[in-house]
């Protein structure tokens, strides 16, 4: 029985083919969080890497973390994103009225 590809997966692959570790792992969060904002660098020594930068939040970590550990290549990840948890925007206070009053 033939393999039948995916044509998704095959573009993926051919667009990977060539790649360091670091840019396929940085693609491909990149395209995991392209509706957050993050910042998120690799650094590669022995099939081994390190995450590092800022998300805003604790599941966008560990989605990194597991992005990059199934990305071919990768032995281990180093986890040393930053979280940057933005809890709900408060209006800001109204100005009080001012209280001195001229006498007439």
């Amino acid at each position: 029985m033939a393999c039948t590809w995916d044509a998704q997966a095959r573009r993926k692959r051919t667009y990977m083919a060539g790649k360091t570790i670091c840019e396929k792992v940085e693609l491909s969060i990149k395209r995991a969080l392209s509706s957050t904002s993050f910042q998120v660098q690799c650094e590669a020594e022995n099939r081994q890497i390190t995450l590092r930068g800022i998300v805003q939040s604790r599941n966008d970590r560990t989605l990194c973390a597991i992005i990059a550990r199934i990305v071919p290549g990768v032995c281990r990840v180093n986890n040393l994103i930053s979280v940057i948890e933005r809890g709900p925007q408060l209006a800001p206070a109204p100005h009080s009225p001012d209280t001195k009053r001229s006498a007439d």
